[in-house]
């Protein structure tokens, strides 16, 4: 049997002794691979806020929800109209102030206020109060009512502006059908004695969403 001579196989363990030392290092820590622009992960955009979801029914919401109803506006209580002094359940009043004899607007006034009242939904009665942003068309008011439109202005110090200031107005009456988004908040009753305890809606404002009511057409939405 033939023999190798000593540094020969002296030679051939080293030259794997070596292999074997930079395959264990390429193991530990493989240097990264550059990626084209194209492979770069990018961080995902910033998820947009959902809109409100309409229901035939409350009920077919969960608490919690952004949703838009469109029902008729019922309440027992009544508010009167900052200028035009009409009897409503909400109102929005707005002054555009200028300076007489010159086209300078002085101030921009917007007032809105709303009763509890209840919008009728399919049935379902959902409580509405608390701040509201009012989305209704405005009319103008007539100057026929200038101590009511002195009174608003005087409250802001500009009633000396009364003369050169346009005056509008939107009310929304019990009987009006609107539409309204917010929150729903379901809350069951306390009563006590009962199995099935009744379920009390509202609807109500929340930081990423307020309460904001506009008007329906009669057919639709």
């Amino acid at each position: 049997m033939a023999t190798w001579p000593w540094f020969v196989v002296m030679f051939g363990v080293a030259v794997l002794a070596r292999g074997l030392a930079g395959y264990l290092r390429d193991r530990r820590g493989r240097a990264p691979v550059a990626l084209r622009r194209s492979e770069v992960p990018t961080a995902a955009a910033p998820r947009q806020p959902a809109g409100p979801v309409e229901h035939d029914s409350p009920t077919m919401a969960m608490s919690g929800d952004f949703v838009r109803l469109v029902g008729h506006v019922r309440s027992a209580d009544t508010l009167t109209a900052a200028v035009s002094g009409r009897r409503c359940v909400a109102y929005l009043a707005r002054a555009r102030v200028r300076r007489p004899h010159r086209d300078q607007l002085v101030a921009d006034i917007l007032e809105t206020k709303l009763a509890p009242v209840v919008v009728v939904v399919g049935g379902d009665e959902v409580a509405i109060g608390g701040d509201c942003v009012i989305e209704w068309p405005t009319t103008p008011v007539a100057h026929s009512v200038l101590d009511r439109a002195v009174a608003f202005l005087a409250s802001r110090n500009v009633a000396h502006y009364a003369a050169s200031t346009e005056f509008e107005e939107a009310v929304i009456q019990s009987g009006d059908r609107v539409w309204i988004t917010g929150t729903l908040v379901q809350q069951r009753g306390r009563e006590l004695g009962y199995r099935d305890l009744p379920v009390y809606l509202r609807l109500v404002a929340s930081r990423q969403h307020p309460l904001t009511i506009g008007p329906a057409s009669v057919t639709g939405g």
